[in-house]
């Protein structure tokens, strides 16, 4: 029998526990809260950082892309003042190559789906150049990099006002004398001379011909030497370096279309010749195959710069001396839409001054032949491919894009017409005994990365905040 004063004691006991037990499931709610926040807060910021990573690979695709010979013209871009984020958001007034405007980064960002922004900012390392010495430094001109290097920092913006930081150095460097964006063979005894003297191949490189370069021969990937490569100073200090399993080096995108203002005469597809302002242009030298798309010139086509819709073929002495243009190389710059076919005995030099030096650009091939005498002087770019007949002298720099391997205008029927140049077992093949020399300087360069740091958070204080 129960005493009158216990009655009541399991109802509190009972309230005590579910007291115990709801401040329990509070504290363990909360923790999971605090726990679930963070680890959203943690996702965010690295969606931020992926985000700027993102802006980082964009900001250096554009640069690598515009080929030019110094960071000053991302420098002065935009607004004219450097770091203020809207270095790429257009073309600078003085970069040849460059994207369209939509696929550059605006002051305002870059949206990046699902809820991500990206904005860059291009800065001169004023503070490194401050306190080295060498030609040009120290420099504090935040307009001009006298260093060869300059900042790239890239915010991404996340949900949730998540922010990060991703801050690189980007470096410019030089492009060998023959570039070639896939495999390549040389089968024949090419000599690469000169400060830029080496031979790269994104690819496999197969050297089968007895061929030196001053400085080295690379690939991307495997490079077997079955042939008798000679290297050093004018091929005389014996066998050539040959590095294989090498990083790819970018090649910059040309686009033959986006020279078309910068020239004097336009070859037009309807056969007819004119200047830029449409009118018709009566010039001695060129005459017109409709069936081929191919404009023809001979030894007597007045220097300048022209633009072709369709293919180009030179045959003759161009440039020779006691010709009707004076007995110097003809200064010529051919830009075409398909291939540029040059033969004879020609001796041109860019007629479009500065870095680089254009002579040649080709949407599909190129084919350079010529005894000795030849010589051409300037960058020769190929979309396609490039084909060197004889013992011509380059004075310059070859770049091959390796595009594709088809004609212009291209024929599925016969993908040999209007093919200037095929690739061998899928390779581009640089035969003859042909002399390339290149000074390393007037050529395309590219960028890459030589330093990396991250910030996260909105941190005034931080090391990456302008």
């Amino acid at each position: 029998m129960k005493r009158p004063a216990e009655r009541g004691a399991a109802l509190i006991l009972a309230l005590l526990v579910l007291m115990v037990l709801t401040l329990l499931g509070l504290s363990l709610t909360s923790m999971s809260l605090v726990s679930m926040t963070a680890a959203i807060n943690e996702q965010e910021a690295t969606e931020a950082l992926y985000v700027a990573d993102s802006g980082i690979a964009h900001a250096l695709a554009i640069v690598s892309s515009a080929g030019a010979g110094s960071f000053d013209a991302f420098l002065g871009s935009g607004d004219g003042r450097a770091c203020t984020g809207d270095e790429l958001a257009q073309a600078p007034t003085w970069v040849s190559i460059f994207p369209p405007a939509a696929e550059l980064i605006p002051s305002a960002g870059r949206p990046l789906s699902p809820a991500g922004r990206y904005l860059v900012r291009v800065c001169d390392d004023d503070a490194a150049e401050a306190v080295t010495s060498g030609p040009g430094l120290p420099d504090l001109d935040p307009l001009h990099d006298a260093n060869g290097r300059v900042l790239v920092r890239a915010t991404g913006l996340g949900r949730s006002g998540a922010s990060a930081t991703i801050e690189v150095i980007l470096t410019r460097f030089s492009l060998p004398a023959l570039l070639v964006d896939g495999d390549l063979r040389i089968d024949g005894s090419p000599s690469i001379l000169g400060p830029g003297g080496a031979v790269h191949a994104n690819g496999t490189l197969d050297i089968v011909g007895a061929p030196c370069a001053e400085r080295y021969f690379s690939a991307s990937g495997a490079a077997p030497a079955g042939g008798a490569v000679q290297g050093g100073v004018s091929c005389a200090e014996g066998d050539a370096e040959v590095r294989s399993g090498q990083k790819a080096i970018p090649v910059p995108l040309v686009m033959a279309a986006s020279f078309r203002p910068w020239a004097d005469y336009i070859l037009g597809a309807d056969g007819l010749l004119r200047e830029p302002s449409g009118r018709i242009a009566l010039i001695p030298g060129w005459s017109w195959d409709s069936s081929a798309r191919l404009w023809s010139g001979g030894a007597n086509i007045p220097p300048g710069t022209y633009y072709a819709e369709g293919n180009i073929s030179i045959v003759g002495n161009l440039g020779a001396e006691g010709g009707p243009y004076g007995d110097g190389p003809l200064p010529l710059t051919l830009f075409a839409e398909g291939h540029v076919d040059v033969s004879g005995t020609a001796r041109f030099v860019p007629e479009i001054e500065g870095t680089p030096a254009w002579s040649i650009i080709a949407g599909t091939d190129i084919r350079l032949a010529g005894a000795p005498g030849t010589s051409y002087q300037g960058v020769f770019y190929a979309g396609g491919q490039i084909e060197f007949v004889g013992s011509p002298l380059v004075l310059g720099q070859v770049i091959a894009a390796n595009l594709s391997d088809v004609g212009f205008p291209p024929d599925l029927s016969d993908p040999a017409r209007n093919n200037l140049v095929r690739l061998h077992d899928g390779f581009m093949s640089v035969g003859g005994d042909v002399t390339i020399r290149y000074d390393g300087a007037s050529g395309l360069t590219s960028s890459g990365l030589t330093g990396w740091r991250e910030c996260r958070g909105p941190d005034p204080d931080s090391p990456c905040a302008p």
